[in-house]
């Protein structure tokens, strides 16, 4: 059980274990992996948990991520636990070893890691595992992800296993197509992201690469096992599994390397782009399968969200309580219903009842229409609903068709058009490690830049937005909170999400699935529902366009990788909010823009959390004065508010 009661001591340190305060920083009781800096010449880097992050030339990323992963038939990534881990690091060069053990269920596979960097920039990663069991997997061996902000649109050369080589391109929108058009049976891989020519080589299999944006990754991954091969493949027990990846710098020039130091200062900017309206922000209440309780419908009330998302299955006999629940929820909060309807062939007796239940001042927002045996709508599904719904309610919200699995799904069984698109986020499909998971927000700008440039006349719906992970095919998900939702991480995380799709443009965005991914009874309100009652509250203003800019020896990158760091600036006449998160377990030293004043401010740190648990209204009206404020620094995972105004320069 989650122990917030525990926290009243929290303040000041005292009495508090470091699992407990682990859990009201990221939701676990383990510490995280520590980043232990490496250099292979020109190289910069982080070996963490056993995988190479963030390899850096001059100053740019050329390299997101060198890791091992054992993939069950369902594609559920069997974690490793290491043993054996040597690290020999002097200066310029480097050598690493561990060995990695996979078990769950069937699967038990082994492998060890010889991973070496040289002074000349050479960085080989060697790996050699054999199956101790008799198994079905998707996917075993090494994989190398391509940080989207550098590769995105830049051309690269192909080596394939033929011996050709062929000129190729990362592509700049989300690509339709996996693997991506001409990355496929890859012997290497060389491109120049600015900093000087790079080249990867790939042995022991055929790799190819695809645009992990499908699924809110920040990255191009190249793997072995190729696509088009049967799956799942059968591994027999003494099987053994050899791949090398070699990472080479192709250039004589010794870029600048900047060695981290102290906590880096960064500015945040108002951009030269024109301002627009925040998205409508609503909350997911998913099937509603029991009332809500007053203390929460309070706290719903306290958010004030556009509108909220009741999910009915019309195969389920209870449809009809769950709709007058929704309605019931609806009315007490004053704002929109989003109707995920999941229809079949024989749904159209329930369509017709659904017409006759709906209220004629029903605020219905939008009415989104999926395939109950399918991801993603289907022409029967639409067809059905506009004949026996929209005929008879005409008056009724836009009607939206898209995926409920993941924007994949919606490329790989593409709906029909709608007055609305909508997909799901969820950041889990290929890792959960925290490291991981903070560098998603990224890729779910991608993902709406990308529809909204392919379907032009459709409003974007992200729904639901979800941080709760993924379970198995074989398992429902359960219906308690997780601790990630609980947790600070959840709130920055949060932020950083509402952050990119205003800046992108998206027109609706509803977070999570459910009263328990927010608050209980028991725990009080999740930090996460603070940030959401804010950003609501930014829903009402103008976005500013902003971004955080550092040069190459401040910068968060250089520290521990991905831009860790969220903001949103939201105007309402002369006043105006500013929102900031720190998604990183180091502090964030913040430069206030120029032209905005700040008044006053409210952080939600590990020292506030207690209170905006236990004492929603106190905390929510508890601030301190920032006037003539000109930089802020943010603890591990947290956030903050800001309000002030804009002043000539």
């Amino acid at each position: 059980m989650f122990l917030w009661r525990k926290a009243s001591s929290y303040s000041d340190g005292a009495g508090v274990s470091d699992s407990e305060r682990h859990l009201f920083l990221y939701g676990g009781t383990a510490r995280l992996p520590e980043q232990i800096p490496l250099r292979a010449g020109p190289l910069t880097l982080v070996f963490e948990a056993g995988d190479l992050r963030y390899i850096s030339l001059g100053g740019r990323e050329i390299v997101r991520r060198i890791y091992g992963a054992v993939r069950d038939r369902e594609w559920v990534t069997v974690p490793g636990v290491l043993s054996d881990v040597v690290i020999c690091a002097q200066g310029d060069h480097f050598r690493v070893s561990y060995r990695s053990e996979h078990r769950d269920g069937p699967i038990d596979f082994v492998w060890a890691a010889a991973v070496e960097g040289k002074s000349d920039g050479t960085i080989t990663f060697g790996f050699s595992g054999e199956a101790r069991s008799t198994f079905e997997r998707n996917r075993i061996g090494l994989c190398v992800l391509h940080p989207i902000r550098e590769c995105a649109g830049i051309a690269a050369t192909a080596s394939l296993t033929s011996g050709r080589r062929v000129a190729v391109a990362f592509p700049e929108l989300v690509a339709v197509e996996q693997p991506i058009t001409g990355f496929s049976e890859l012997a290497g891989l060389a491109y120049d992201v600015g900093s000087g020519p790079v080249e990867l080589v790939f042995e022991g299999d055929a790799f190819e690469t695809e645009d992990q944006r499908n699924w809110i990754d920040a990255s191009f991954k190249t793997y072995s096992t190729p696509l088009s091969l049967p799956r799942p493949i059968l591994v027999a027990g003494g099987t053994p599994i050899e791949q090398r990846v070699t990472l080479r710098v192709l250039t004589s020039r010794q870029p600048t390397i900047s060695v981290p130091g102290a906590p880096p200062s960064v500015e945040v900017t108002t951009g030269c782009e024109r301002a627009r309206k925040a998205p409508l922000v609503g909350l997911g209440l998913g099937a509603l399968q029991s009332d809500v309780e007053p203390r929460e419908l309070e706290l719903l009330a306290d958010v004030r969200p556009a509108h909220i998302r009741a999910d009915l299955s019309l195969a389920d006999v209870a449809w009809q309580e769950r709709l007058a629940r929704a309605l019931d929820v609806q009315r007490a909060l004053g704002c929109g219903l989003e109707i995920a309807l999941q229809v079949g062939p024989e749904s159209g007796t329930h369509l017709d009842r659904l017409a006759k239940l709906l209220p004629s001042d029903s605020g219905v927002a939008r009415v989104l229409v999926f395939a109950r045996d399918r991801p993603t709508t289907t022409a029967d599904a639409l067809a059905l609903v506009r004949t026996h719904l929209i005929q008879a309610r005409p008056c009724l919200g836009p009607v939206g068709t898209g995926s409920r699995v993941d924007l994949y799904e919606f490329h790989l069984y593409p709906p029909p058009p709608a007055d609305v698109t909508c997909w799901p986020m969820n950041p889990h499909a290929h890792a959960s490690d925290l490291t991981s998971l903070a560098e998603t927000p990224p890729a779910a700008a991608a993902q709406v830049r990308s529809v909204r440039f392919r379907h032009p006349r459709a409003l974007t719906a992200i729904t639901p937005i979800t941080l709760r992970p993924r379970a198995r095919a074989s398992a429902p998900p359960s219906p308690s909170g997780h601790p990630l939702h609980r947790s600070l991480f959840g709130a920055a995380w949060t932020l950083a999400m509402a952050a990119q799709l205003t800046q992108c443009g998206a027109d609706s965005a509803t977070f999570y699935e459910g009263i328990a991914d927010m608050a209980s009874g028991a725990h009080g309100a999740f930090p996460l529902l603070h940030v959401l009652a804010d950003v609501c509250e930014c829903a009402r203003g103008t976005v500013v366009p902003t971004q955080i800019e550092a040069d190459v020896e401040t910068t968060c990158r250089e520290r521990d990788g991905a831009d860790h760091g969220a903001l949103l600036l939201a105007r309402r006449g002369p006043a105006a909010m500013l929102l900031l998160a720190n998604l990183s377990a180091h502090p964030r030293s913040l430069r206030i823009p120029r032209g905005f004043a700040p008044a006053a401010m409210r952080v939600l740190d590990e020292n506030t959390v207690r209170r905006a648990v236990v004492d929603w209204s106190g905390f929510r009206h508890d601030t301190s004065s920032r006037r003539g404020t000109t930089a802020i620094e943010l603890p591990a995972f947290a956030t903050a508010r800001l309000d002030g105004e804009f002043v000539d320069e």
